[in-house]
């Protein structure tokens, strides 16, 4: 296991964020394989560089000794659509493969939670497939409790 840092994100991140994007999309969204591989990626750039673009997004990165960046954590601040309350949404949280299971993604939720707190936030949300089981764990783990769940019943 080697150490780690959590920085701030610089714009030489931006394409491994995007990277990561498009990889949780795709394992996130079935229906995006009903769109085409040209399509697809076309929205989900879309969506990746909607996101990206706006100036209160927070996103800080876990580097390792080498300065590799081996996961991230991208939050973007909002009201809840149903209650209004301000929270921080997260976007996205990834680590690499090959440093999964070493605490970094627990570390960045921390680190997200300790910043939020400071910020007058009291609430993380995010949104995590129902197959996912090792982020639903580490969710779990950290206090995060299902609040609801979306359901699609497709009719064609």
């Amino acid at each position: 296991m080697c150490a780690w840092n959590i920085d701030e994100v610089t714009p030489r991140d931006r394409p491994m964020l995007r990277d990561a994007f498009h990889r949780v999309a795709d394992a996130s969204y079935a229906d995006l394989a009903s769109l085409g591989r040209v399509s697809r990626r076309e929205r989900l750039d879309e969506l990746f560089d909607h996101h990206y673009r706006r100036q209160d997004k927070i996103i800080w990165v876990a580097r390792d000794s080498a300065c590799h960046t081996i996961g991230h954590i991208w939050l973007q601040p909002t009201l809840h659509g149903v209650t209004h309350k301000p929270d921080w949404l997260i976007i996205n949280l990834d680590v690499a493969s090959t440093h999964q299971r070493q605490g970094i993604g627990r570390s960045l939720l921390e680190h997200a939670a300790s910043r939020a707190r400071a910020a007058g936030i009291d609430r993380l949300r995010l949104f995590v497939a129902p197959w996912n089981h090792a982020a639903l764990s580490l969710y779990e783990q950290q206090g995060f409790r299902a609040q609801t769940h979306e359901m699609t019943w497709h009719l064609l």
